[in-house]
């Protein structure tokens, strides 16, 4: 090999040793430069799952501005809803606002007999049906149109009064859900706790005892007749109380006086809706007084149809009516009227109301509230209590003794009309029609009836001690 051969030889090998030289150098610094690619990267990654999922990540963020909105615009739809039920009830005119509907979702309110609360709060009417509390928590559910009164109490057991704008009271009456399934327990001012059943009950006469339900308001069937509760009765009336019975009826029966003179007794409006109703408000509510007269009586009518269709009752504080005489001047307490007028004026009180139906008292409604009475009050033998009334005359309702968690008159001043029935008998006289309580003593000395006493007559008669009582109950 000659001179430039080597020359040539060495100069391949050197430039193999640099290459391999700068081909390491190379790949040092791509594997660094991956390392550190990856490094960042992660780095990077974990800032943005911190960013998003963390407790005040995006996405946390991100639905808490969604709920915020959400709320914002159900608030908004609330407001305009409850403007609307506001113009609703104006342009209507009605005690509850309007002339139909009622479906819509009660609002909930606190404590709505706080006493911390001003006078004005505590009786600024409702503009829909809230369901309320009392101080113990119970369930009391304030119909549209209507406020508590400032003669309220503040709880259950001292009597939740409600009042129309035209001063019309009325007392809540608790019940359980479902008649005694234990899912409404009532709390008394105590702590303890109780349960008050709808439905039809019957009485001790001579001490307190334990009332025995006969029918829940559960058990009844719209399509037949009520289940059969036989009566106790004064003895009066002449007729063994095994030889009859009491309904209340899904239809009217016939009624005579005398063979020429007949009539039929009026049922509950609705009574399959009235139980319905109070199972799922839980409660419903009673006149406070017995009703006086307030307007629309035609006294150039010829039947009750033309007379009374449009006759409304009160119920307030009222002047009172003598033995002998009747008065169709508004505030007089309303006696000297049949039972089908009884009904029909009891129904006329809130017609069409958005908010309540109203009707004559039934027999549910009568012994309930008897059981509520002797549950929360100290009178524990009202079932048979009669209130000491010999003045021969009326009293103006709201002024006698006889009050029990803010009821007046059950036991005394007038006997009551009902809608129930009674199958007695005697020739060719029929008593289909039922009265309920005690009532003044117009023959002076001798003992009246008591509260849970039933009485019965004909479908065409009335007294000066017989009057009347209208139930709403909540739409």
């Amino acid at each position: 090999m000659n001179k430039k051969e080597n020359k040539i030889s060495k100069e391949i090998k050197i430039n193999k040793k640099s290459a391999r030289r700068n081909y390491s150098n190379q790949t040092g610094i791509t594997l660094i430069a991956l390392v550190v690619t990856i490094v960042v990267l992660l780095i990077l990654a974990g800032v943005s799952l911190n960013a998003i999922f963390s407790e005040n990540g995006i996405i946390k963020r991100a639905q808490d501005a969604q709920n915020k909105m959400d709320e914002a615009t159900q608030n908004d739809l609330d407001s305009i809803n409850e403007l609307n039920n506001w113009i609703d009830g104006k342009v209507n005119g009605t005690t509850g606002g309007g002339t139909t509907g009622g479906d819509e979702t009660p609002t909930e309110k606190p404590l709505i007999t706080d006493s911390s609360l001003t006078s004005n709060d505590r009786t600024t009417s409702e503009s829909t049906t809230v369901i309320a509390k009392d101080k113990k928590g119970n369930q009391v559910v304030v119909p549209g149109g209507f406020k508590i009164s400032s003669a309220s109490g503040e709880s259950v057991q001292q009597g939740i009064v409600i009042e129309d704008k035209d001063g019309n009271q009325f007392v809540w009456v608790p019940v359980s859900n479902k008649n005694g399934d234990g899912s409404n327990k009532i709390v008394k001012d105590d702590g303890s706790e109780v349960e008050i059943t709808l439905g039809r009950y019957t009485f001790a006469t001579s001490s307190p005892g334990t009332p025995a339900i006969k029918q829940k308001g559960s058990e009844y069937d719209q399509t037949t007749l009520a289940q059969a509760t036989a009566g106790t009765l004064n003895t009066k009336y002449g007729v063994a109380k095994s030889t009859y019975y009491f309904y209340e009826l899904n239809g009217s029966r016939p009624g005579k006086e005398k063979s020429d003179l007949t009539g039929t007794n009026t049922t509950a409006k609705n009574l399959k809706d009235f139980i319905e109703k109070t199972e799922s408000n839980k409660g419903f509510y009673i006149a406070r007084y017995e009703a006086s007269y307030g307007s629309g009586y035609n006294s150039s009518g010829t039947d009750t149809a033309t007379k009374f269709g449009n006759a409304k009752p009160l119920s307030k504080p009222s002047a009172a009516n003598s033995k002998s005489s009747m008065s169709y001047t508004v505030g007089t307490l309303w006696n000297y009227i049949t039972q089908p007028q009884a009904a029909l004026v009891s129904q006329n009180m809130y017609k069409n109301d958005k908010y309540v139906e109203s009707d004559l008292i039934n027999s549910y409604a009568w012994d309930t509230a008897i059981v509520f009475i002797q549950t929360y009050s100290v009178k524990t033998d009202y079932a048979s209590h009669n209130e000491s009334n010999t003045t021969k005359a009326f009293t103006a309702t709201g002024k006698n003794n006889d009050k029990y968690c803010n009821i007046f008159d059950m036991s005394g001043n007038a006997s009551e009309w009902t809608t129930e029935y009674s199958t007695n008998s005697d020739g060719s006289i029929f008593n289909p029609c039922v009265l309920r309580g005690g009532y003044y003593d117009t023959d002076g000395g001798r003992a009246h009836d008591c509260t849970s006493d039933r009485g019965i007559d004909y479908t065409i008669i009335s007294y000066s001690n017989l009057g009347l009582r209208p139930l709403l109950y909540v739409k």
